[in-house]
């Protein structure tokens, strides 16, 4: 095997080029896998406030429901129909209304 004078000079400038380029690609990988790592913890944080206030929402909902259910379950009786027509002048049948006004002093 002969060697040329001056052909290490050449092998050892192409391996830092190549040194020089597989660093950059690895730099360049690093950066992208680093800026992917903060937009998804963004993300997360975003659908986690989403989360928080949804669970919110729901709890309020489920109150408001069962206030509801209370005022159906109050209505169901025949004593609050009849208050609620009485008030608004309505009478049985062969009943007669009597009007009584207060004394004025």
């Amino acid at each position: 095997m002969r060697r040329l004078k001056g052909s290490g000079i050449k092998i050892k400038h192409q391996e830092k080029g190549l040194s020089f380029i597989f660093g950059f690609l690895l730099l360049g990988l690093i950066l992208f896998f680093l800026v992917s790592n903060i937009r998804i913890f963004e993300k997360r944080t975003q659908i986690r406030k989403e989360i928080k206030w949804i669970t919110t929402e729901i709890e309020e909902i489920k109150k408001e429901n069962e206030k509801l259910k209370q005022e159906i379950e109050r209505t169901k009786g025949e004593g609050f129909w009849e208050a609620q027509l009485r008030e608004r002048g309505y009478k049985k049948q062969n009943e007669e209304v009597i009007i009584i006004n207060p004394e004025k002093k």
